[in-house]
Protein backbone atom coordinates (compact mmCIF):
# COMPACT_ATOMS: atom_id res chain seq x y z
CA UNK A 1 0.00 0.00 0.00
CA UNK A 2 1.52 3.04 -1.07
CA UNK A 3 1.42 6.28 1.32
CA UNK A 4 0.29 9.57 0.13
CA UNK A 5 1.34 12.93 0.79
CA UNK A 6 -2.31 14.56 0.64
CA UNK A 7 -2.57 15.83 4.47
CA UNK A 8 -5.02 13.72 6.28
CA UNK A 9 -8.87 14.92 5.45
CA UNK A 10 -7.24 17.85 4.02
CA UNK A 11 -6.26 19.85 6.69
CA UNK A 12 -3.60 22.58 6.91
CA UNK A 13 -2.27 25.06 9.21
CA UNK A 14 -3.69 27.95 8.86
CA UNK A 15 -2.99 31.58 10.74
CA UNK A 16 -5.61 31.12 13.61
CA UNK A 17 -4.04 27.32 14.38
CA UNK A 18 -0.66 27.99 13.77
CA UNK A 19 -0.85 31.07 16.45
CA UNK A 20 -2.24 28.63 19.07
CA UNK A 21 0.05 26.04 18.34
CA UNK A 22 2.58 28.16 18.36
CA UNK A 23 1.36 29.60 22.13
CA UNK A 24 1.35 26.01 23.34
CA UNK A 25 4.84 25.26 22.15
CA UNK A 26 5.94 28.73 24.43
CA UNK A 27 3.76 27.34 27.34
CA UNK A 28 5.33 23.59 26.75
CA UNK A 29 8.89 25.06 26.36
CA UNK A 30 8.37 27.10 29.51
CA UNK A 31 6.44 24.15 31.65
CA UNK A 32 9.34 21.85 30.58
CA UNK A 33 12.12 23.39 31.96
CA UNK A 34 10.55 24.44 34.48
CA UNK A 35 9.58 20.92 35.23
CA UNK A 36 13.03 19.68 34.74
CA UNK A 37 14.46 22.19 37.29
CA UNK A 38 11.97 21.21 39.77
CA UNK A 39 13.30 17.54 38.93
CA UNK A 40 16.63 18.76 39.51
CA UNK A 41 15.69 20.19 43.05
CA UNK A 42 13.80 16.04 43.84
CA UNK A 43 17.16 14.80 43.20
CA UNK A 44 19.27 17.65 45.01
CA UNK A 45 17.23 17.46 48.26
CA UNK A 46 17.48 13.93 48.42
CA UNK A 47 21.33 14.06 48.62
CA UNK A 48 20.69 16.71 51.07
CA UNK A 49 18.47 14.76 53.24
CA UNK A 50 21.02 12.03 53.45
CA UNK A 51 23.53 14.03 54.44
CA UNK A 52 22.14 16.08 56.58
CA UNK A 53 20.93 12.65 58.65
CA UNK A 54 24.15 11.43 58.61
CA UNK A 55 25.66 14.68 60.19
CA UNK A 56 22.74 14.46 62.74
CA UNK A 57 23.37 10.38 63.69
CA UNK A 58 27.03 11.70 64.00
CA UNK A 59 26.41 13.77 66.52
CA UNK A 60 24.88 11.58 69.31
CA UNK A 61 26.05 9.66 72.14
CA UNK A 62 24.90 6.67 74.35
CA UNK A 63 23.97 3.05 74.06
CA UNK A 64 20.77 3.88 72.06
CA UNK A 65 22.48 6.36 69.63
CA UNK A 66 23.32 3.07 67.62
CA UNK A 67 19.99 1.60 67.11
CA UNK A 68 18.39 5.23 66.54
CA UNK A 69 21.40 5.89 64.15
CA UNK A 70 20.88 2.85 61.98
CA UNK A 71 16.99 3.81 61.76
CA UNK A 72 17.53 6.85 61.10
CA UNK A 73 20.20 6.23 58.29
CA UNK A 74 17.87 3.49 56.60
CA UNK A 75 15.13 6.07 56.70
CA UNK A 76 17.11 8.63 55.10
CA UNK A 77 18.46 5.95 52.56
CA UNK A 78 14.72 5.23 51.70
CA UNK A 79 14.12 8.95 51.39
CA UNK A 80 17.28 9.88 49.18
CA UNK A 81 16.42 6.93 47.01
CA UNK A 82 12.38 7.80 47.30
CA UNK A 83 13.33 11.23 45.81
CA UNK A 84 15.74 10.62 43.42
CA UNK A 85 13.18 8.11 41.52
CA UNK A 86 10.79 11.33 41.78
CA UNK A 87 12.90 13.53 40.67
CA UNK A 88 13.98 11.33 37.35
CA UNK A 89 10.59 10.69 36.63
CA UNK A 90 9.42 14.19 36.40
CA UNK A 91 12.79 14.81 34.10
CA UNK A 92 11.98 12.19 32.49
CA UNK A 93 8.45 13.29 31.53
CA UNK A 94 9.35 16.64 30.76
CA UNK A 95 11.95 15.99 28.45
CA UNK A 96 8.81 14.74 26.21
CA UNK A 97 7.12 17.90 26.97
CA UNK A 98 10.34 19.94 25.81
CA UNK A 99 10.41 17.59 22.81
CA UNK A 100 6.92 18.20 21.74
CA UNK A 101 7.72 22.01 22.04
CA UNK A 102 10.82 21.59 20.26
CA UNK A 103 9.64 19.86 17.17
CA UNK A 104 6.47 21.39 17.01
CA UNK A 105 7.69 25.21 17.14
CA UNK A 106 10.39 24.41 14.57
CA UNK A 107 7.56 22.55 12.55
CA UNK A 108 5.32 25.95 12.35
CA UNK A 109 8.75 28.07 11.21
CA UNK A 110 9.41 24.79 8.20
CA UNK A 111 6.51 24.00 7.49
CA UNK A 112 7.85 20.43 7.80
CA UNK A 113 4.72 18.16 8.45
CA UNK A 114 7.26 15.37 9.10
CA UNK A 115 8.58 17.22 12.13
CA UNK A 116 4.78 18.06 13.15
CA UNK A 117 3.78 14.75 13.11
CA UNK A 118 7.56 13.85 15.42
CA UNK A 119 6.59 17.19 17.74
CA UNK A 120 2.84 15.07 18.39
CA UNK A 121 4.35 11.94 19.03
CA UNK A 122 6.49 13.40 21.50
CA UNK A 123 3.32 15.32 23.06
CA UNK A 124 1.72 11.62 22.94
CA UNK A 125 4.43 10.07 24.59
CA UNK A 126 3.87 12.52 27.77
CA UNK A 127 0.53 12.36 28.23
CA UNK A 128 0.80 8.60 28.07
CA UNK A 129 4.08 8.67 30.65
CA UNK A 130 1.86 10.38 33.44
CA UNK A 131 -0.96 8.56 32.61
CA UNK A 132 0.53 5.74 33.95
CA UNK A 133 3.05 7.36 36.35
CA UNK A 134 -0.74 8.44 37.90
CA UNK A 135 -2.35 5.11 37.70
CA UNK A 136 0.57 3.46 39.82
CA UNK A 137 -0.01 6.13 42.01
CA UNK A 138 -3.61 5.77 42.15
CA UNK A 139 -3.09 2.09 42.64
CA UNK A 140 -0.19 2.57 45.59
CA UNK A 141 -2.52 4.74 47.48
CA UNK A 142 -5.74 2.10 46.86
CA UNK A 143 -3.46 -0.17 48.34
CA UNK A 144 -2.62 2.20 51.56
CA UNK A 145 -6.35 2.44 52.13
CA UNK A 146 -6.88 -1.19 51.81
CA UNK A 147 -3.91 -2.24 54.49
CA UNK A 148 -4.73 0.84 57.01
CA UNK A 149 -8.35 0.07 56.86
CA UNK A 150 -7.46 -3.81 57.38
CA UNK A 151 -5.16 -3.18 60.25
CA UNK A 152 -7.77 -0.45 61.96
Amino acid sequence: MEQSNTPLFGLSIEGQTASTLSSSVQWGRILAICGIIFGGFFILLGILITSVMSRATSGLGGLESDSMSSSMMMGAGIGMVMYIIMGGLTILGNVFLLNYANKVGTAIKTNDATMLNSGFAGLRNYMAFWAVIMIICLLFMLLGILSGSMLG
